[in-house]
């Protein structure tokens, strides 16, 4: 708990500005180990102006961004599978391609996911800890 409370003194107000702007209120939503909400990282979370969601379900791929852009290139990877089989060097073309396609194609859902976190955590509890349709 506390390295973490100093990466986040050190680091977290540099990624913030950078990857959201100066006029930024940041949400976060964090993991539920035990060791990350204890009185000292929240304390230097406050401190950097970031507001950490509390109140929703432990478990939820809604809310981690990462499974949604998994999905994203895993529906890729399906649409352009081939009708033969293919060797590791053609998988590595094509899924090199797939992830620069995703990249290309939808950035900008991948951002608004990253971007709304508060609203995907509401409509999480509403579903009280089911997928979501977004």
């Amino acid at each position: 708990r506390w390295n973490y409370a100093k990466i986040v003194a050190k680091c977290f107000p540099g990624w913030i500005r950078s990857a959201m702007g100066r006029r930024a209120k940041p949400i976060m939503v964090q993991d539920h180990e035990r060791a990350l909400w204890c009185d000292e990282p929240r304390d230097a979370m406050r401190e950097c102006g970031i507001e950490l969601l509390e109140n929703y379900p432990k478990c939820s791929q809604d809310l981690n961004v990462i499974e949604t852009a998994w999905r994203e290139l895993r529906e890729r990877l399906y649409e352009t599978e081939p009708t033969e089989m293919e060797d590791r060097e053609e998988f590595i073309k094509r899924l090199r391609l797939a992830v620069a396609w995703v990249n290309r194609n939808r950035r900008s859902y991948l951002r608004h996911l990253c971007r709304a976190q508060k609203e995907r955590a509401e409509e999480v509890l509403d579903q009280k800890g089911g997928r979501t349709t977004n």
